[in-house]
């Protein structure tokens, strides 16, 4: 962003806050901050809102990350991100989606995996496709088969090593408490970034039973034990 922009969203942010924290009412507020908006960038009062609020979240976003890394040391806790919030001015809505964002990653981290899933590939086949245009219902069709072809030729990828590391549960048990999400958060985040782990081994481990390489019993051993892996 332009330097001159930075500087704007700043005082935004800092008269945003002042205002909220000097106990204004809410209507006291509203003027206060609209003369101020205007003044500053000829703005409405939630074009100057929403700007202020796109500075406070990257400075939240950094104590979450603050949070993670430190949470073994005993030093982070869930009034530290309250008061964090207060400063701030982050909403609990946005709040709550900020510290789901957070534990996915955490999750993903104790899988041995990168942070943000690598969405890349998807992209590329997305845009390689926008200029293409199906004319007839046959076409469609056509298409659809050949998708279906190549999903059943494909191989299923070994992603066995993918596993959490020990002590990975007592570590999102502890930030889970620290974020305040409940299990059926906790749990949802969870089963999104290793279902399609498991499933490999299910699909891979049946495969091999059905081909006879495995005895049903030593097949469903390893899928259980890959389910307490994950």
């Amino acid at each position: 962003d332009h330097p001159d922009r930075v500087s704007l969203d700043k005082l935004l942010f800092l008269s945003e806050r002042a205002f909220k924290q000097g106990g204004e009412t809410e209507e006291a507020f509203t003027f206060e901050f609209s003369r101020v908006a205007k003044a500053l960038g000829g703005l409405s009062i939630t074009d100057g809102l929403d700007r202020a609020k796109d500075l406070a979240k990257p400075f939240y976003e950094r104590a979450l990350a603050s949070t993670r890394a430190k949470l073994n040391s005993g030093a982070v806790n869930s009034d530290m991100l309250s008061r964090a919030r207060a400063t701030l001015g982050i909403e609990d809505v946005e709040a709550k989606e900020m510290h789901i964002e957070a534990f996915a990653r955490e999750v993903r981290v104790q899988l041995g995996l990168p942070e943000e899933e690598d969405d890349d590939d998807y992209m590329d086949d997305y845009n390689e496709n926008q200029d293409k245009r199906v004319e007839t219902v046959a076409e469609v069709k056509q298409k659809l088969e050949a998708m279906k072809e190549a999903e059943e030729k494909k191989e299923i990828e070994d992603t066995s090593d993918i596993k959490f590391k020990d002590g990975a549960f007592d570590t999102l048990s502890q930030l889970q408490d620290v974020l305040g999400l409940t299990d059926e958060d906790a749990d949802y985040e969870i089963a999104a970034a290793t279902t399609d782990y498991w499933r490999n081994t299910a699909l891979s481990t049946l495969e091999d039973a059905i081909a006879k390489t495995k005895t049903p019993a030593k097949a469903w051993e390893i899928i259980q034990t890959r389910q307490n892996e994950l």
